[in-house]
């Protein structure tokens, strides 16, 4: 080989080792694409935008503020989101107020800086520094939405409302009445015999509560798992019994035109909820997790949520900009409300009573 062929050629390939190692450390002077941001959050679907069932309300806000991606995960069960905070991916998540201690004690939650959300101290009195979320001073949630799990009746098939839970098991109404797919039937189970501890069953009284919950199961109950499946049999009349939130009521009636639907209180008690927004202790990005941790809680989300699900808002500030008559729907008039609710709380067998809710589910129950 010629010496000025070789020259030339050792040359060549040294500025071209030179141009891709430069290239693959970035040229200075070279723009690079910043790495889009992620947040994932782990909630139900009716807190998601209804026209964007991938994200949670206020995503768009938050996103222009950001410039980050948020990406709303739904789930139908407060144990299918406890599952998915003791994976990995989720920043933040909607849980209600009888997982958040279990969360906190695994140490799956970050405690909410101090101050730094800006809309804590709009919150409704009542719900600031809950006791199940609050820990060593520290605050491991913000409420978000609440209201009671009651039952829902067909005014054209029952004029009257229920007065006990019991309806559920009378014949008449068999293969018309409705549940949430959850371990809360047991809860139901119990208020019809007269329990009052719905959250500490144990023993025989959990199992009675288990053969009774299989009873409905048998009689051919419509357990759902998200809000379109009971609408539309409340629609078409599938069912005339319904054990939801009160939120569904509202929905009803709106899609079918008319006050077809209402809510009753059975003398037993109602069982009702408070959920709400946590930041995950495993967050990648803590930061952007409180950002929209905070709007969440804002009244601007506040009232896009009560608006498209017709609960009460935790936001003293959101419930402010309300009608009177809307104020007088979602019962933030009467300072009693929740405190006349068994409102849930951590079951310390939660375990088992997940395992006797699924076998009463399966039909695998000795009756």
């Amino acid at each position: 080989m010629p010496a000025s062929f070789s020259h030339r050629w050792l040359l060549a390939l040294g500025l071209n080792l030179l141009a891709l190692d430069a290239a693959s450390q970035g040229a200075p002077g070279a723009e690079v694409a910043p790495a889009v941001r992620t947040v994932r959050i782990a909630t139900w679907d009716m807190y998601c935008d209804p026209a964007r069932p991938d994200k949670p309300l206020g995503w768009a806000e938050f996103e222009r503020g950001t410039g980050a991606v948020v990406t709303a995960v739904v789930f139908a069960t407060n144990d299918e989101i406890l599952r998915a905070m003791r994976g990995d991916g989720y920043d933040l998540c909607v849980a209600s107020c009888d997982i958040v201690p279990a969360m906190i004690a695994e140490g799956l939650l970050r405690a909410l800086p101090p101050g730094r959300l800006a809309n804590y101290g709009d919150l409704l009195p009542s719900l600031q520094h809950v006791r199940y979320g609050h820990v060593d001073r520290l605050d491991y949630c913000a409420p978000f939405a609440w209201g009671e799990m009651g039952l829902a009746y067909d005014t054209e098939a029952l004029p009257e409302a229920p007065k006990s839970w019991q309806i559920l098991w009378e014949p008449a109404w068999r293969g018309r009445i409705a549940h949430w797919d959850d371990l809360s039937v047991l809860w139901t189970a119990a208020l019809a015999d007269g329990q009052r501890g719905v959250f500490s069953l144990n023993g025989q009284s959990l199992w009675e509560a288990a053969r009774r919950a299989a009873r409905l199961r048998t009689a051919g109950c419509l357990f759902w798992r998200d809000e379109a499946t009971q609408l539309e049999a409340m629609a078409t009349g599938r069912i005339v019994l319904n054990v939801s939130w009160s939120n569904v009521v509202t929905k009803a009636n709106r899609q079918a035109g008319r006050r077809r639907w209402a809510m009753a209180w059975p003398e037993e008690g109602v069982t009702g909820f408070i959920d709400n927004v946590c930041v995950a202790a495993g967050s990648a990005s803590p930061e952007l997790a409180t950002r929209l941790a905070d709007l969440m809680i804002g009244p601007a989300v506040q009232l896009a949520m009560c608006g498209a699900n017709d609960y009460a808002p935790a936001s003293a500030a959101a419930a402010q900009r309300l009608s009177p008559e809307r104020r007088a729907e979602l019962h933030l008039d009467d300072p009693n409300r929740l405190n006349r609710l068994y409102l849930w709380r951590p079951i310390a067998n939660r375990a088992e009573y997940e395992r006797l809710w699924l076998e009463a589910r399966s039909g695998r129950l000795v009756q």
